[in-house]
């Protein structure tokens, strides 16, 4: 359901009272705190921008795993950018050549002003794989109101020793909870709770990509070297804008340690990864006509893309965090894309 524009205009007096109270004078980046959605039952987790005093805004990760990704950025475990893998809505005051034209009609139609750099208040949806777009779906312009007063009602009552009002017990995080009244109206309190596992988990689930006459005839032609290959899966930095929201495509590149060559590079949609993956894989084995001794990657996730295939053969599998050439490849390629 599209927002109202009775939702809009809370939103937006939300972004000017938020941009008012200045919690990010109170709280760090790394300050983390919880909001639970009383629409939806969804759990957000609240970064604060600002601190550093470039970007201003609220980062409103959605679910354990958008707080897995905060863990990850904040412990440096991230491999990939932010803006590719990160799951969030987010409010950042920008300049106003940088808003969506959808954006500025919506500050025009609610008779709003605002004029100088990063004062334009832009709410955007970031996804996995895809552009960061304009928000949508009205559960999402309530959700991240709900959250902006929050996190103004967290600073007020935080201390001078701020972190030391929401430190984390143990596992737990002071998470805003609403309980409906009688009037309607809403009751917000802080509780401790463990972050819950999200309720609908992605498994990866690759396609089959083998079947027993063609491994059978594979594990007869292929002939076992000493070899390793590197190999990797990630997300270009350029938007591929097809039809509708723009996307990130992926890259599945194998390199040859001994020959320090690329001996296969595949583009596709993320969502396309669980079955291509693997299906280039096997691809490359039959061509090579090789079955190298081990794989390696800087992240064990292609590992999980490639199951099949390294079950099936019974590859070597390991994970490096030192330099590898495909950090070489990865980073040409970024350079010649302006990344």
């Amino acid at each position: 359901m599209q927002p109202t524009q009775e939702q809009w205009k809370n939103l937006y007096e939300a972004a000017n009272a938020f941009k008012a109270a200045a919690p990010w004078s109170v709280f760090k980046d790394s300050d983390i705190f919880a909001v639970k959605d009383p629409y939806t039952g969804r759990t957000g987790y609240c970064c604060i921008m600002g601190a550093g005093g470039q970007l201003f805004g609220l980062a409103l990760y959605l679910g354990k795993r958008g707080l897995d990704t905060i863990y990850a950025m904040l412990d440096g475990e991230l491999h990939d950018d932010p803006l590719f893998v990160q799951h969030c809505l987010m409010l950042s005051f920008d300049d106003r050549e940088d808003l969506h034209p959808d954006e500025y009609k919506q500050i025009k139609s609610l008779g709003l002003k605002y004029r100088g750099r990063n004062a334009w208040p832009a709410f955007k949806i970031h996804e996995p794989g895809y552009y960061p777009w304009i928000l949508e779906k009205a559960e999402d312009v309530l959700f991240l109101t709900a959250a902006l007063e929050q996190v103004i009602q967290v600073a007020i009552a935080a201390p001078e020793d701020a972190y030391s009002y929401i430190q984390p017990q143990g596992e737990k995080l002071l998470t805003r909870i609403a309980t409906a009244q009688a009037d309607g109206s809403l009751q917000w309190n802080s509780e401790w709770l463990v972050p819950e596992e999200d309720k609908m988990e992605q498994v990866i689930e690759t396609a089959s990509v083998l079947n027993e006459l063609q491994l059978a005839k594979l594990k007869k032609t292929l002939k076992k070297t000493n070899g390793t290959w590197e190999v990797g899966c990630f997300f270009m930095p350029s938007p591929v804008e097809d039809k509708g929201r723009p996307y990130y495509p992926m890259i599945f590149a194998v390199i040859d340690q001994d020959s320090n060559q690329i001996i296969s590079m595949n583009l596709f949609e993320q969502q396309e990864a669980a079955s291509i993956v693997p299906e280039k894989m096997l691809e490359l084995l039959e061509t090579a006509k090789l079955l190298p001794a081990k794989l390696v990657a800087n992240d064990a996730k292609v590992f999980d893309l490639l199951s099949e295939v390294i079950e099936s053969f019974n590859l070597k599998c390991f994970t490096y965090n030192g330099p590898l050439m495909m950090d070489d490849f990865k980073d040409s390629l970024f350079n010649r894309m302006g990344r």
